[in-house]
C-alpha cells in the first residue's frame, strides 16, 4: 500500500504543477496520505511543494522540517526546497533559520550560522530556536568556533535583556 500512496502523492503533484488552480484542491487529499502514513517523506515534501504554490510558507516549512525529521538522507532535496523559497522572497528569517536546520543535520555547521545571524538581524524574536539549533551545531561540531561565538553572543544578550527587565 505504500506503494500505492507514492503513485498517489506523485499524481496529485502532477495535477497541482500542471495547473496551480488545482493546488488548493489536492492539499485535503494529500494531507490524508500523511495522516495514513506519518512517514511518508514524499508526501511530507510535496505539501511544502504545494503550500509554496499557494504562497503557504509557514506551513512549507512545518512540512519541511517534518521530512527532515523522517528521513535525514533526504537532506539534499529538503535543502533545495528551502532554497526555492528563499529566492523567491530572501527575506524570510524563519524559512533562513529553517534551512540553517537542515545545514546542521548535514553537519555544514559555518553555514548554518551564516543563515542564523541573518535570521535573527531580521527578526530577534528567533533568540530562543536559534540557541537550541546552535547547540546542535556545536553537538555536530564541537570544533565550530562560529557557532559557539555567536551562542556566546546570545547568551550573553539573553542575560543583559534580564538585567535590564529586573531594574
Amino acid at each position: 500500500t505504500l506503494r500505492s500512496y507514492d503513485e498517489a502523492v506523485a499524481d496529485l503533484l502532477a495535477v497541482a504543477a500542471r495547473d496551480p488552480r488545482w493546488a488548493e484542491k489536492v492539499l485535503p487529499d494529500l494531507r490524508q496520505v500523511i495522516a495514513l502514513d506519518p512517514a511518508n517523506f514524499k508526501a511530507l515534501l510535496a505539501e511544502a511543494k504545494i503550500d509554496i504554490m499557494l504562497g503557504r510558507n509557514d506551513d512549507a516549512v512545518t512540512a519541511l522540517s517534518s521530512a527532515l525529521d523522517i528521513s535525514p538522507a533526504a537532506n539534499e532535496q529538503i535543502v533545495g526546497v528551502y532554497k526555492q523559497l528563499l529566492e523567491r522572497n530572501p527575506d524570510q528569517p524563519r524559512v533562513k533559520l529553517a534551512l540553517a536546520k537542515a545545514y546542521v543535520a548535514r553537519g555544514a555547521t559555518v553555514h548554518a550560522v551564516k543563515l542564523v545571524e541573518e535570521a535573527l538581524a531580521a527578526d530577534d524574536s528567533l533568540a530562543e530556536p536559534a540557541i537550541r539549533l546552535l547547540r546542535m551545531a556545536q553537538d555536530k561540531d564541537p570544533a565550530d568556533a562560529s557557532s559557539r561565538y555567536l551562542l556566546a553572543r546570545l547568551h550573553a544578550a539573553a542575560r543583559r535583556s534580564a538585567a535590564e527587565a529586573g531594574r
